[in-house]
């Protein structure tokens, strides 16, 4: 039975930062979109919150004193849309508490399901909301802008690793626009039809030398929130729209990490939050060994692995530690713990390592001078 989407969206809100987000780039758009009150087109709206492989979806949402003109065009895109009688009525908490109470009934039939929430920055009472659609099981995501969400969107990530996903709106902003837009947003339905990413595109492969014995560690939730965020890397990806299009070819990545056959890989180690049935798969048959941790766990996971290394009778000329990881790990609180760990790590061996510590970051994939996202 294919997922059901569950769409709640917040009308004023999402055009409130639609039009705050055109007004901070106003050479980028016509003096006509500028000038609309709601610049917001249903229709694109809907395709692009849709999944277009049969995933049944289901629009809500709801709006204040917003033009009728405009509001009308939403039915007819397939939403049921509430109007609200006072600006502080909490229509859609109300909404999303509806809508959970008929998952328990049984009124939403059986299987996965996702709630999706459209707006600005969620309030509290909405987020007390989307916490009990995680305990029911539901996964959740968030469109947003990210000067609205991406705190809000941190948060939830590492409290619910993989049954959270957010897409910041600044990057399709024109998209959703009234009136001629550049290219489709239509989003792949699941991780089977997503594009891969071909890793060898992005960086190439670590040097192996001869009797090299190489430890690897990889913190898989880390890359796929890179790609989750970026809007750059999806573009390189032929048929990709979004970066919710954009998923990682597990194959490729192993054999871009583990080097070429003169390396011997000694311990080859996967951490996750909550990785898929299929992602999980895919590593265990590509040779890793799966630890599923908290993002909270991964530097005491890296110590952990470190201390190991160094009671291990390692007897080959050269050996190398090899760390994947996205761009989440090089924020400056991140590089100070890892240049901690990796500092003390070094500090232990014995003889210590002459060349220190060599940061392999590709460029193109994770650079902390760029934004990852809109």
């Amino acid at each position: 039975m294919p997922p059901k989407r569950f769409v709640f969206a917040d009308l004023n809100a999402l055009n409130h930062d639609e039009r705050a987000h055109m007004e901070a780039l106003r050479s980028d758009f016509s003096a006509q979109d500028l000038a609309q009150e709601f610049p917001i087109d249903a229709h694109k709206l809907t395709e692009l919150l849709s999944h277009p492989h049969g995933e049944p979806n289901f629009f809500r949402g709801t709006h204040y004193k917003l033009p009728a003109e405009d509001i009308k065009s939403f039915p007819d895109a397939g939403w049921d849309v509430r109007a609200k009688s006072a600006p502080e009525h909490r229509t859609l908490e109300n909404l999303l508490k509806r809508n959970l109470a008929d998952d328990t009934n049984g009124a939403l039939g059986i299987g996965k399901k996702t709630m999706v929430l459209v707006g600005g920055e969620p309030t509290d009472t909405v987020l007390n909301r989307v916490e009990i659609y995680f305990e029911a099981g539901w996964s959740v995501q968030l469109y947003c802008f990210r000067d609205k969400g991406s705190e809000v969107s941190d948060s939830l990530r590492l409290k619910h690793g993989s049954s959270f996903q957010n897409l910041f709106l600044g990057g399709l902003a024109k998209n959703i626009l009234k009136g001629e837009t550049q290219g489709s947003v239509t989003l792949a339905g699941d991780s089977a039809t997503r594009a891969l990413v071909d890793t060898t595109t992005v960086c190439s492969s670590p040097s192996g030398a001869s009797g090299e014995e190489r430890f690897i560690l990889m913190n898989l939730d880390d890359i796929l929130g890179t790609l989750a965020r970026s809007y750059s890397l999806y573009n390189k990806v032929q048929g990709a729209k979004s970066p919710i299009n954009v998923g990682v070819d597990l194959k490729a990545l192993t054999k871009l990490v583990c080097g070429n056959g003169s390396a011997k890989v000694q311990r080859q180690v996967a951490m996750h939050s909550e990785a898929t049935t299929a992602q999980a798969q895919a590593l265990l048959e590509n040779g890793w060994a799966l630890s599923k941790q908290t993002a909270t766990m991964v530097p005491t996971v890296l110590s952990e692995f470190l201390t190991q290394l160094l009671a291990k009778d390692v007897t080959a000329s050269s050996k190398t530690l090899v760390l994947v990881m996205g761009d989440q790990c090089l924020t400056v609180a991140s590089k100070v713990v890892y240049s901690r760990i990796l500092a003390e790590f070094l500090a232990r061996r014995d003889p210590p390592l002459a060349g220190g510590v060599k940061q392999r970051v590709p460029e193109r994939l994770c650079n902390p001078s760029q934004p990852s996202g809109d």
